[in-house]
Protein backbone atom coordinates (compact mmCIF):
# COMPACT_ATOMS: atom_id res chain seq x y z
CA UNK A 1 0.00 0.00 0.00
CA UNK A 2 2.86 2.38 0.72
CA UNK A 3 4.19 1.74 -2.79
CA UNK A 4 0.78 2.57 -4.27
CA UNK A 5 0.62 5.74 -2.19
CA UNK A 6 4.10 6.72 -3.29
CA UNK A 7 3.28 6.14 -6.96
CA UNK A 8 0.06 8.13 -6.65
CA UNK A 9 1.64 11.13 -4.92
CA UNK A 10 4.73 11.03 -7.11
CA UNK A 11 2.57 11.02 -10.26
CA UNK A 12 0.44 13.85 -8.91
CA UNK A 13 3.61 15.80 -8.18
CA UNK A 14 2.98 16.00 -4.46
CA UNK A 15 6.58 15.67 -3.25
CA UNK A 16 5.87 16.07 0.46
CA UNK A 17 3.30 13.28 0.46
CA UNK A 18 5.46 11.12 -1.80
CA UNK A 19 8.35 11.54 0.67
CA UNK A 20 6.12 10.48 3.57
CA UNK A 21 5.06 7.38 1.64
CA UNK A 22 8.71 6.55 0.84
CA UNK A 23 9.68 7.12 4.48
CA UNK A 24 6.86 4.78 5.53
CA UNK A 25 8.13 2.10 3.16
CA UNK A 26 11.63 2.44 4.63
CA UNK A 27 10.43 2.30 8.22
CA UNK A 28 8.39 -0.82 7.46
CA UNK A 29 11.34 -2.47 5.72
CA UNK A 30 13.50 -1.75 8.76
CA UNK A 31 10.86 -3.30 11.03
CA UNK A 32 10.92 -6.36 8.76
CA UNK A 33 14.69 -6.62 9.15
CA UNK A 34 15.41 -5.56 5.56
CA UNK A 35 17.97 -3.02 6.67
CA UNK A 36 19.84 -2.49 3.40
CA UNK A 37 16.63 -1.81 1.48
CA UNK A 38 15.39 0.51 4.21
CA UNK A 39 18.66 2.40 4.33
CA UNK A 40 18.66 2.83 0.54
CA UNK A 41 15.20 4.45 0.64
CA UNK A 42 16.14 6.76 3.49
CA UNK A 43 19.40 7.74 1.78
CA UNK A 44 17.33 8.73 -1.28
CA UNK A 45 15.23 10.96 0.97
CA UNK A 46 18.36 12.38 2.56
CA UNK A 47 19.60 13.45 -0.89
CA UNK A 48 16.24 15.04 -1.69
CA UNK A 49 15.24 18.64 -1.29
CA UNK A 50 13.82 18.32 2.24
CA UNK A 51 15.51 15.73 4.45
CA UNK A 52 14.12 16.00 7.95
CA UNK A 53 14.67 14.73 11.45
CA UNK A 54 12.54 11.67 10.85
CA UNK A 55 14.73 10.66 7.91
CA UNK A 56 17.88 11.17 9.98
CA UNK A 57 16.36 9.12 12.78
CA UNK A 58 15.61 6.22 10.43
CA UNK A 59 19.08 6.32 8.88
CA UNK A 60 20.54 6.28 12.39
CA UNK A 61 18.37 3.33 13.41
CA UNK A 62 19.33 1.36 10.29
CA UNK A 63 23.03 2.00 10.82
CA UNK A 64 22.72 1.15 14.51
CA UNK A 65 20.96 -2.14 13.79
CA UNK A 66 23.61 -2.95 11.16
CA UNK A 67 26.29 -2.56 13.83
CA UNK A 68 27.66 0.67 12.35
CA UNK A 69 27.53 2.45 15.69
CA UNK A 70 30.13 5.09 14.87
CA UNK A 71 28.35 6.11 11.68
CA UNK A 72 24.97 6.19 13.42
CA UNK A 73 26.03 8.74 16.07
CA UNK A 74 26.02 11.78 13.75
CA UNK A 75 22.57 10.84 12.46
CA UNK A 76 21.20 10.34 15.97
CA UNK A 77 22.61 13.75 16.90
CA UNK A 78 21.05 15.49 13.90
CA UNK A 79 17.72 13.73 14.48
CA UNK A 80 17.73 14.83 18.10
CA UNK A 81 18.53 18.43 17.20
CA UNK A 82 15.67 18.66 14.71
CA UNK A 83 13.03 16.49 16.36
CA UNK A 84 13.41 18.15 19.76
CA UNK A 85 12.12 21.34 18.11
CA UNK A 86 8.80 19.74 17.13
CA UNK A 87 6.26 20.16 19.92
CA UNK A 88 4.53 16.78 19.68
CA UNK A 89 7.85 14.94 19.41
CA UNK A 90 9.34 16.95 22.27
CA UNK A 91 6.62 15.52 24.49
CA UNK A 92 8.13 12.05 23.92
CA UNK A 93 10.94 12.50 26.44
CA UNK A 94 12.01 8.85 26.31
CA UNK A 95 12.45 8.98 22.54
CA UNK A 96 14.51 12.16 22.67
CA UNK A 97 16.66 10.89 25.53
CA UNK A 98 17.40 7.74 23.53
CA UNK A 99 18.38 9.78 20.46
CA UNK A 100 20.60 11.97 22.60
CA UNK A 101 22.26 9.07 24.41
CA UNK A 102 23.02 7.27 21.14
CA UNK A 103 24.62 10.37 19.66
CA UNK A 104 27.27 10.64 22.35
CA UNK A 105 30.77 9.60 21.18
Amino acid sequence: LFQKCYAHFDADEEPDRAAIAKWSMGKTLRAMGKLNEALDLHRELERGPKPDGFVYEEIAECLYEMGQLGDSKAYFKRAHEILSQIDWVAEDVERLERLKSLSVP
